[in-house]
């Protein structure tokens, strides 16, 4: 019961089995309507008495839950996401399943990815046809030369990363390594300023761009090489081709790409970072899935007081700015201009939001929701957001890859 009424307690339970019992009783009496009847009376006194501890448990357990956020609010982000989330349930983490067995603690994860590096060097593992031993006599030399200048180095303190900074051997594993690997080739990759961008990446996700369906095959065939070697899997089903210029995808049955032997889906959209990008360069797909989204974290905020008669309009308004706009406008600086019908969309929700603060009719005026709340318009707040974005982008050091993107621009 307490994770549906989180009020609920021992006393309000007692009164709830004394109505019950009292039912029970006036039930066997058959049920009499008179209030001169003991039975009834005593029913209907119990039953009155635990509507009303239960209204008053309730009332006092959700003021000192909107009390906590108006309290609370000018935590960090991650903190007040936490506090204005109802009961939900428990993440799933992470877990990996390797020859059916399941890695979900810290330490399992760490075990068994020990085992796995420790099997590459392996020539007696079960897998002895994907071993490479060019591969591994490159890996022996790279270890050895660590050993040595480890064994070298006359202070027993100092370590091999001192002389390295985090964005040097970021570099090092990123740029030098898987980048510099799925360019082999003539894979025409995509350039901007020179610059060749055919293969950013963030944590796991690789995207990989090319001006040609040969090209990007190359890539693919190339990064399927790079897992070969050292013995990991890119999943086909998660892996998805978008071609970008056919707009009426006339054209899109006559391509077609490979992971290995496995056939890889081609979609019209896809969400890479939370961003939806589609190949005919529309935003109604993205738009209407934000949109959504804010609808969504509207009801999710209600059970923590976001309304007229919990939180006051100024606790709501900061809610609205601090959670609810970067949901419903993620990543809104990179998405060009929005035809007035999508921003139309955002504005009905910022309408719906606003009036349901205020407590107004729903027929209320637009410019009066917005002018009791001090709000703008949302194509006001997406061009702020763009302008803090340039920014911070002009605010780069000259060396910066994307300054000199936004110099050129400029």
């Amino acid at each position: 019961m307490a994770h549906v009424r989180p009020f609920w307690d021992d006393e309000l339970k007692d009164f709830h089995k004394e109505q019950i019992s009292l039912r029970h009783v006036w039930i066997g009496h058959g049920k009499p309507r008179d209030n001169n009847h003991e039975s009834y009376s005593d029913y209907k006194t119990a039953k009155r008495r635990f509507a009303r501890m239960f209204e008053d448990k309730q009332q006092t357990f959700y003021q000192k839950e909107y009390e906590k956020v108006e309290n609370d609010i000018n935590m960090d982000i991650k903190t007040l996401w936490k506090r204005v989330r109802p009961k939900r349930q428990p993440t799933s983490g992470t877990a990996i399943t390797v020859d059916g067995i399941t890695y979900k603690s810290q330490d399992e994860l760490c075990e068994m990815w020990r085992r796995h590096y420790q099997a590459l060097l392996n020539e007696q593992a079960s897998e002895s046809a994907r071993y490479d031993s060019n591969h591994a006599d490159i890996l022996c030399k790279e270890l050895s030369d660590i050993k040595q200048l480890s064994n070298s180095s006359d202070d027993p303190t100092n370590t091999l990363l001192e002389p390295f900074s985090i964005n040097e051997i970021a570099n090092t594993f990123f740029y030098h390594d898987i980048h510099s690997f799925v360019r082999r080739g003539s894979t025409q990759p995509l350039t901007f300023h020179n610059r060749d961008i055919s293969s950013p990446t963030m944590a796991d996700d690789t995207l990989l761009l090319s001006m040609t369906p040969r090209g990007l095959q190359t890539m693919i065939d190339n990064a399927y090489m790079y897992s070969r070697l050292w013995r990991l899997e890119y999943s086909p089903s998660k892996t998805k081709c978008i071609v970008f210029g056919d707009r009426k995808l006339k054209h899109i049955d006559n391509y077609q790409w490979f992971l290995g032997d496995q056939r890889l889906e081609i979609v019209t959209s896809f969400n890479y970072l939370g961003i939806i990008i589609s190949g005919d360069g529309s935003s109604q797909a993205r738009t209407t899935t934000m949109a959504n989204k804010g609808y969504a974290n509207l009801g999710m905020l209600k059970a923590s007081g976001f309304h007229s008669e919990g939180l006051s309009p100024l606790t709501c308004i900061n809610l609205w700015q601090r959670l609810l706009i970067p949901s419903l406008l993620y990543g809104c600086e990179v998405w060009g201009d929005l035809p007035k019908r999508e921003l139309n969309v955002f504005e009905t929700v910022q309408k719906r939001i606003g009036k349901h603060i205020q407590g107004l009719h729903r027929r209320t005026h637009d410019e009066i929701v917005r002018g009791l709340l001090g709000w703008t318009t949302i194509a006001g707040v997406i061009d702020k957001c763009k302008l803090k974005f340039i920014y911070k982008m002009c605010s780069l050091p000259p060396d910066n890859v994307f300054y000199h993107i936004c110099s050129s621009n400029s």
